[in-house]
């Protein structure tokens, strides 16, 4: 079994040579990895996707494992076309995968847009977010790490895609 997490992550603004590398990472590294795995006689492979790859926000149901994917930015696109890739290696080689599609991931050392708020909720200055009504789905490290496990020997985990949170989504 392959668990699949590395990414080109985290570029706020990319610049046309980061659109070049979020594709060569994510989508034919992703392709490259897979097909490797295969000819070695890897029997499944597990890919840490996104929930970006259905858009960046939901107006009014929260997405599904069946909701329709719209992504929004280079990363989400590169991370959607390397689901479409892993399914065509699946397809040519039988190799099972399994997708999971987290929301932002949060535990120790986080890092980016978690952290900055963080740092301005510990410094003690009021935040201008009262009533803000912008619910938000996340998930700690410790269970995502329980959902990739999980999916390593369920039976049933085989070529599903799921999205996993701690099922308390919250507001700012």
């Amino acid at each position: 079994i392959v668990i699949h997490l590395a990414a080109h992550v985290h570029v706020m603004t990319p610049q046309k040579e980061d659109v070049r590398s979020f594709h060569r990472v994510n989508v034919l590294g992703t392709k490259n990895l897979a097909e490797a795995a295969a000819r070695s006689g890897v029997s499944r492979f597990i890919f840490l996707s996104t929930v970006k790859v259905h858009g960046e926000y939901t107006i009014s149901d929260p997405w599904t494992e069946e909701s329709s994917i719209a992504p929004q930015d280079a990363y989400a696109i590169s991370k959607a076309e390397a689901e479409r890739v892993l399914h065509d290696v699946s397809d040519a080689t039988g190799m099972k995968i399994v997708i999971i599609r987290p929301p932002l991931v949060y535990g120790p050392m986080v890092k980016a847009n978690f952290q900055t708020l963080l740092k301005a909720v510990y410094s003690g200055m009021p935040l201008p977010f009262y009533g803000v009504q912008n619910r938000r789905s996340m998930i700690y490290l410790g269970n995502l790490v329980d959902a990739l496990v999980l999916c390593l020997w369920h039976e049933h985990a085989a070529n599903q895609t799921f999205l996993v949170s701690d099922d308390n989504d919250v507001s700012i």
